[in-house]
């Protein structure tokens, strides 16, 4: 990549598109958590798994805003693997076969009709599913269902105790295992479970979900 440019001709004309790096571009996972919170305490951006988790939350909420969402920004910083001043959005994921592009997202989610609250999840693994009203006050949704299942959310609620992203104890920049398995490790947090808004739909049909 670096060493494209070298290729061209001195008449080549080249064109480029910057975007903002910090939440769309770019954030690798390749350093140990003991190389990650070194990076970090000295003011440069720790490349780590708990960095990286982090900035995907961010960006798909950022995504959602884009499309009109109101989405409650973190205002904690909290620390994770010794990394400190670390942003913990709303955990929203999607599965590549819902969206891809953001043009895939914006036809699935009706943006002003999505209300998400600071300390809620939501999961979803739903090729089919539209969302035109949902209100995630608190704690965690999971929506699933094949593709065929076309679902779609008019009006639900979902207020409930939700899953939280506790820090696994570490000393200094070493992250001990407390019989943690090595993937939770890496990353500096454990996610308890509590209570979730499970839908699934396991057949092919239309559906619509309002509460």
């Amino acid at each position: 990549m670096q060493d494209f440019p070298k290729t061209l001709s001195e008449n080549t004309l080249v064109g480029f598109t910057t975007i903002n790096q910090v939440w769309a571009a770019y954030s690798p996972v390749k350093n140990s958590p003991s190389d990650a919170a070194a990076k970090a305490a000295s003011g440069n951006p720790s490349h780590s798994a708990t960095a990286s988790e982090l900035d995907v939350y961010e960006a798909n909420c950022r995504m959602l805003q884009t499309l009109g969402a109101q989405i409650e920004e973190p205002s904690e910083e909290l620390e994770y693997n010794g990394i400190k001043g670390l942003k913990l959005w709303p955990r929203i994921t999607w599965s590549p076969a819902f969206a891809l592009t953001f043009d895939d997202l914006a036809s699935k989610i009706d943006g002003p009709g999505l209300r998400v609250g600071g300390d809620t999840t939501m999961v979803i693994q739903a090729p089919d599913l539209r969302i035109k009203r949902l209100d995630l006050n608190r704690g965690a949704l999971v929506i699933k269902g094949p593709r065929g299942a076309e679902i779609t959310v008019d009006g639900l609620v979902v207020e409930n105790e939700g899953w939280v992203w506790e820090a696994i104890p570490s000393t200094g920049a070493t992250t001990t295992s407390n019989g943690h398995p090595e993937e939770e490790r890496i990353r500096g947090f454990t996610v308890v479970k509590t209570e979730t808004k499970d839908i699934e739909f396991a057949e092919t049909g239309t559906y619509k979900v309002t509460s």
